[in-house]
């Protein structure tokens, strides 16, 4: 007696269950995007090169920390091993694998005055680019600022450093 019940319901089931309630396949508009290009294919622009202005940095304790270094002139970093930098009141020693660098770095005025030491620490292999660039931004920076998005990025003559807090 109970079985002759459950058939409109079971058929009301069948009937929630059909295709034509199910989603239909995405729409070439809806369709996933390719994956991002890698570094190798197109380089990426870092937050920084957005145009948004910095606030100045001045005071030593602003500045002391480890960080992560995102982006050099404009453009994001992409390697296989993450690049970080250590500041403290006086110097800044840049890590890349086994590649130490290292700058004492001094406010005279309200400009930042860095100074390169050599050699820090090295495994023996050729910089690679992005390092080079890092080196050349870190060599030319005489300012120093907050950017929007909470980065500190370190700038003079044309290049910028990125970096982000560990």
């Amino acid at each position: 007696m109970i079985f002759p019940r459950l058939v409109p319901l079971a058929a009301l089931l069948l009937v929630g269950c059909s295709e034509t309630d199910q989603a239909e396949p995405p729409t070439p508009t809806e369709r996933p995007a390719s994956p991002p290009a890698t570094a190798a294919d197109t380089p990426t622009a870092a937050p920084s090169e957005t145009p948004a202005a910095s606030i100045a940095i001045s005071k030593v304790e602003d500045l002391v920390g480890e960080y992560r270094v995102a982006g050099v002139d404009g453009l994001e970093i992409d390697l296989p091993h993450g690049i970080t930098a250590r500041i403290d009141d006086t110097g800044i020693i840049v890590t890349s694998g086994c590649v130490k660098l290292s700058w004492v770095w001094f406010f005279e005025g309200t400009s930042l005055v860095t100074e390169q030491l050599f050699p820090r620490e090295s495994c023996g292999r050729e910089l690679l680019p992005e390092e080079e660039a890092i080196v050349t931004a870190f060599n030319s920076a005489d300012d120093i600022g907050r950017t929007p998005a909470g980065g500190i990025e370190f700038v003079g003559d044309g290049h910028s450093v990125l970096l982000f807090s560990q």
